[in-house]
């Protein structure tokens, strides 16, 4: 810091230093961004000489080179180039210069600012657009970003105070000076009257606190110009723009690579899975493998050859991508007047790279964008008509889902009257009833049909016949017990009855032995029966598919008296369910 002049002479002094201080830090981000200028300048013309060698490393177009949104190739290009080249220029700038010691809030009312060296805010131009200072006083260097910040939020707030209180004492002193003059009231010689001497012996004070704020600041922006005349200049910018080549090549290169290796992870995922499901299906990988067993040595290839060429990588990926590197380049002798294209010295180190990431993506672009398609296209093709070829072995009675049985066999059931819902124990008994005869009537009619198809298969419409006999001989003491509970209807006879009906049904193996002799049977194909044939024997076979669910369930007695079950009390109903 300068010493102080004189106390009248202050307000003046002030004003310049305010000026000069204004002028320097103008003056250092205006070097500042034509560094950033002519590296994007080298970028841009380096970027679009390789253009031809882009479109058939990566098949890139030149309006990939235009788009510079946040997450393009050139914008990740452009972030790298910020960070490795101009990045340790404001390291040192922040080594040489330092953060500005910023001001608490004072008591004053002066507006509070960052806290310290390095302070949060001063990084990023935040705090510089909530001040007010124009994007054009802004820049990428976070020293500049910090030492501006405290300039616009604390010394222009100060000296601008002063400033305002110095006009209005200016004006004070004018008007004492004028009424004086009309009261006679007149100094001797040159000097002022008492009052207007008072009044100026006030202005240094309006000063003092814009000369702390000044005298800080002052040796910070000294060293800051001295560093801006050193390291700031064109001859420093030819030289760092020198990498910009190497650096650029590598941020495609990473960009590209990064890319690819997100999409290698998920397709080799999918194929893991999607391979494991095909072979699961021994028919259709036999029959894949007949087709298309070179495409899928293909792809198994490719995503084996993408899986070392990601560990090839990280072995020649050794220049333009970190800090160290970038310094070894520019101090290593590169040429400054090679500013569009890569060192000869390099030049096979970069072959090698962009020959592994160029590998890489077109490996992987062939496997998502053909291979892969086709072969799910084809399993797909192999599925159907395997599935159609099933469908045509299947038999009759193979072909009745449980489902529809289970519902043919339902309706049927469902045409008992139903209970009402005040109805007491005697009408539920007597709807049971109802149900219980209709099922006998579906057994007898089913034993019937049987029989009448057996043909060749004899021994199996006999077997079925006779499964059929046997649930009938079940079901019929099930309804004389029940004709007993009607005359003395009671809860806990009717428990056990449910029981009975529950162990009869479905505990005795009925259900398998009725699918066993019912899959022997030789049906003739949809094909050979009329339309009207077709259907009687649909609805034969879905109540004969629900029967034989129903023989099979050991919750056989809540089908068949869903009304009784509904009435009693929910652990006798569990009990069977």
């Amino acid at each position: 810091a300068s010493p102080r002049g004189s106390p009248m002479q202050l307000p003046d002094e002030c004003n310049v230093r305010h000026d000069e201080l204004e002028k320097t830090l103008a003056q250092a981000v205006e070097s500042w961004r034509g560094f950033e200028l002519l590296l994007l300048e080298a970028e841009g013309a380096f970027m679009l000489k390789r253009l031809e060698s882009w479109r058939k490393w990566f098949s890139m177009e030149e309006a990939d080179l235009d788009n510079v949104a946040e997450g393009s190739l050139r914008h990740h290009v452009r972030s790298r180039l910020f960070s490795l080249i101009l990045g340790p220029v404001a390291d040192r700038m922040a080594s040489k210069v330092g953060y500005v010691p910023l001001e608490p809030e004072g008591a004053d009312g002066a507006p509070p600012t960052v806290d310290g060296a390095g302070g949060a805010a001063a990084g990023e131009g935040e705090g510089l657009e909530e001040a007010g200072a124009p994007e054009d006083v802004r820049s990428s260097n976070p020293v500049l970003n910090a030492i501006q910040l405290h300039f616009e939020r604390y010394v222009k707030h100060v000296v601008g105070k002063a400033r305002l209180a110095d006009e209005e004492l200016a004006k004070q002193i004018k008007k004492t000076e004028k009424d004086e003059r009309k009261k006679g009231v007149v100094a001797l010689g040159m000097q002022d009257t008492k009052k207007v001497a008072a009044l100026k012996r006030q202005r240094p004070q309006i000063w003092e606190d814009s000369q702390v704020v000044l005298e800080r600041l002052s040796p910070t922006c000294k060293l800051l110009k001295e560093f801006v005349k050193a390291e700031l200049n064109p001859t420093q910018g030819q030289g760092l723009t020198s990498a910009v080549p190497v650096v650029a090549v590598r941020a495609v290169c990473d960009w590209y690579f990064e890319r690819s290796l997100r999409g290698f992870n998920d397709v080799e995922q999918w194929w893991l899975e999607t391979k494991a499901t095909l072979e699961a299906d021994a028919k259709l990988w036999e029959r894949l493998l007949e087709e298309e067993g070179v495409i899928l040595r293909r792809i198994d290839a490719n995503i084996e050859d993408i899986g070392i060429g990601r560990r090839s990588y990280a072995l020649y990926a050794t220049f333009g991508g970190t800090g160290l590197e970038v310094r070894d380049l520019i101090s290593n002798g590169a040429d400054p007047a090679n500013t569009n294209d890569i060192p000869a010295k390099l030049q096979d180190q970069v072959l090698l790279l962009v020959h592994e990431v160029s590998q890489m993506h077109q490996r992987l672009k062939k496997v998502k964008d053909g291979a892969l398609w086709r072969v799910v296209e084809v399993a797909q093709s192999i599925h159907r008509e395997l599935r159609q070829v099933e469908e045509a072995e299947r038999t009759p009675w193979q072909a009745m889902e449980h489902l529809e049985g289970v519902e043919a066999l339902q309706e049927a059931l469902e045409k008992a009257a139903p209970v009402a819902s005040d109805g007491d124990l005697l009408e539920v008994l007597l709807v049971t009833t109802r149900r219980l005869d209709i099922l006998a009537e579906v057994v007898g009619e089913l034993r019937e049909y049987v029989r009448e198809v057996g043909g060749p298969d004899a021994d199996h419409a006999t077997g079925a016949a006779a499964t059929l006999s046997e649930a009938l001989d079940a079901i019929t003491p099930l309804g004389e017990d029940l004709l007993v509970l009607l005359d003395d209807p009671e809860i806990a006879p009717a428990e056990a009855w449910f029981r009975a009906c529950g162990a009869a049904l479905g505990g005795a193996g009925l259900g398998r032995k009725l699918d066993d002799a019912m899959g022997g049977l030789h049906l003739k194909p949809d094909a050979s029966l009329s339309g009207g044939e077709r259907t009687a024997r649909r609805r034969l076979l879905g109540l004969a598919r629900g029967l034989q669910v129903l023989l099979s369930s050991p919750g056989a007695a809540v089908q068949v008296a869903a009304p009784l079950a509904a009435v009693l009390p929910s652990p006798a109903a569990a009990a069977v369910a």
